[in-house]
Order: structure tokens, then sequence, then C-alpha cells
């Protein structure tokens, strides 16, 4: 991220935008994937300028993305990757946001389902959104330039889970990010202070995205069987029925070789994330807002003077909302062991 970036106040009136839709925000999203030519490596695909996750109150999912550009060319060229890249992410909405659009490409962006934006379209929907420049946009601009500062630490003194929320996360299944989440709380147990600013919003990052992972899993638990909540914890976090088949067989043929060893084919995290989930569904509703409330909280130890904007978490979500919010930072401290006097102010 740089502060000079061109695009940059595009992209702030679009967070403010999405906020207000009632999505919580996620900016500079990079897509990547994985060579093994000659070895193992990271190659980056793309990126957002922002994502937007919406979540219903029966777990269902709604992801909104937008390509922010100040040219006033090559529209189409800009809505067809953007075409590409939200079929390649499964995404629900895109928007176009671009200082001038063609015609052509708004015919063709109609028909694909895009959102075209111009600065004249775009200053209508903040109108009607309610959104306020000089209030909702530069707070999201206070916001970015802090978390920038931060990130910079962050990728000298904790690189591995930086790179991973940056690189990593948004192209994994949501098993796959719940297990290696974790595992990279329980690498930085011992390196986190907890009364450095960086590390305590290193660890609310982390506490947000797992929320996030845990939702796409409690929706998949939902439309399986949200009456047998441990068995369709148990099919996903080992990515399927066959995969959990597979892996039991295997752990059943090393008991035999190593009887003794004490292996499991269970983590060790599973009974806290079942129980996480059950709550989930039993009271899913307020647990819908449960990332948006992490996301609130992570803001506020990013930049302090955010509630008296935005408002305060309790009173904007609600103490049942707040609980099972707070309930994703227990699970991420018993299971990852996190000190939990890093989320002291979250949880007080």
């Amino acid at each position: 991220m740089t502060s000079d970036n061109q695009d940059l106040s595009y992209k702030l009136k679009v967070s403010a935008a999405f906020r207000k839709m009632g999505y919580t925000v996620f900016q500079e999203v990079d897509l990547s994937t994985f060579s093994y030519q000659p070895k193992s490596q990271r190659k980056q695909v793309s990126d957002f300028d922002v994502l937007g996750l919406l979540v219903e109150p029966d777990f269902g999912i709604t992801t909104a993305v937008a390509e922010c550009k100040t040219i006033e060319e090559k529209a189409m060229e800009v809505l067809l990757k953007l075409k590409g890249l939200k079929e390649f992410f499964h995404a629900d909405k895109a928007y176009l946001v671009q200082k001038r659009i063609d015609v052509n490409a708004r015919e063709v962006a109609r028909d694909m389902g895009i959102w075209c934006l111009d600065d004249g379209n775009l200053a209508a929907l903040l109108k009607g959104l309610d959104v306020k420049e000089d209030v909702d946009v530069v707070v999201e601009r206070e916001l970015y330039l802090e978390k920038e500062r931060i990130s910079k630490k962050l990728k000298a003194e904790h690189q591995k889970a930086h790179e991973y929320l940056r690189y990593d996360f948004w192209t994994l299944p949501a098993y796959r990010n719940i297990i290696n989440l974790l595992r990279h709380a329980n690498l930085l147990a011992d390196k986190l202070n907890p009364g450095e600013h960086n590390d305590i919003v290193l660890c609310h990052l982390i506490a947000n995205n797992l929320a996030v992972a845990i939702t796409h899993l409690t929706l998949d638990v939902m439309r399986f069987d949200n009456t047998d909540i441990e068995t369709g914890v148990r099919n996903r976090i080992y990515g399927g029925t066959r995969e959990r088949r597979d892996r039991e067989a295997l752990f059943d043929s090393m008991a035999k070789i190593a009887p003794n060893a004490g292996l499991s084919v269970e983590p060790p995290f599973l009974p806290g994330l079942c129980e996480v989930v059950a709550r989930f569904i039993n009271a899913s509703a307020p647990a819908s807002q449960a990332v948006r409330c992490l996301d609130h909280l992570t803001r506020q130890r990013i930049l302090p003077t955010y509630s008296k904007s935005a408002g305060e978490v309790a009173d904007l979500f609600g103490d049942r909302t707040l609980k099972l919010a707070r309930d994703i930072l227990h699970f991420i401290s018993n299971e990852g062991h996190i000190p939990l006097e890093i989320f002291k102010e979250s949880l007080s």
C-alpha cells in the first residue's frame, strides 16, 4: 500500500460506500496461486482494490468487489479483466469505478451484471447512502494511512503471519485458513508483546480473518445439516467427507504401525471450533454480524479515535453480537495460545 496511490481517493470512497451498505470491507486484496516449477513458490494472479463481505442471518454470504481507476480510457479493457477476476473469485457483485467510462463499456457491463460508476455516478451513490466525505471518507483515509504504517512494521517484525493475511488468505478454502491461522497464532504466541500496539493490531487482524473463515465454514454446516453440527464441522475441517474418510484410514494404518505414538486424526482445536460454530448457528441473526463487530474492534485498535465518528461497538451491534465476537477472541487465545491480555481492550 502506498499513500501516494493515485487511485486511493476512489478506493476510500468505495470503502465508505460499502460500509454504509453493511459490508465488512477489506482493501487491496491480493489473489495468489502456487507454482511447483522448479520449486514451490507463490505467484500473484491479480488483486481487488476493495472487497466487501455481507453476511445474512442464515449465513448466506454476498461478496462484492471493486476496481478503481483514475484513468479516462481503456474502460473496456479494465471491465473484461474485472469480469474474469469476478468469476475466478466467485464474487457475487462487481463495480468498475473510473474517472470516465465509455458508453459501449457501460452497455457490455450492464449485460455482465457489473456496476459502472464514473465521477458523477459515484457522487450520486455516496449522496444516496448518506456518505459524508468530510467525515466517513476522512476516517477511511486516516485508517488506511495508519494501517499502512503498521503494515510496514509487521512485515519486518512478523513477516510470515503478515504475508499470509496479505497474500494467501483470500485464495484458500475456509478449513485451511482456520488451520493455518491457528498455526500462525501458535508460532507468534511467544513473540508477542501485549503492550506493543503493532502486535495488538496484528492479533486483531488474525482474529478478524479467522472469523471470516469460521463464518464460511458455518455456512457450509448450515447447508449440510444444522441439527448435526459436530458431524458437519468434522466433515468440513478435513476438506469434505471423502477427505475425512481418507484421513481416518491413513491414521488407522499409522496407528497399527506405531501404536504407542499417540497420533490423533482430530486437530486439538476441534472441540473448541465445534462450540463456536454451535453458538453461531444457535444465534444466527446476531452471529451474522460478528465479523462486522470484530472489524469495528480492529479498527478501534488501529485508530483509537475511530469510535468517536463511527460510534461505540455495544451501541452499534448489541450485547449478543458483541459476546459472539468476543468468543472468537477467546477461541484464538485458547487454541492459538495468544495471551488474552492482547485483547483486553476489546474484551473490557
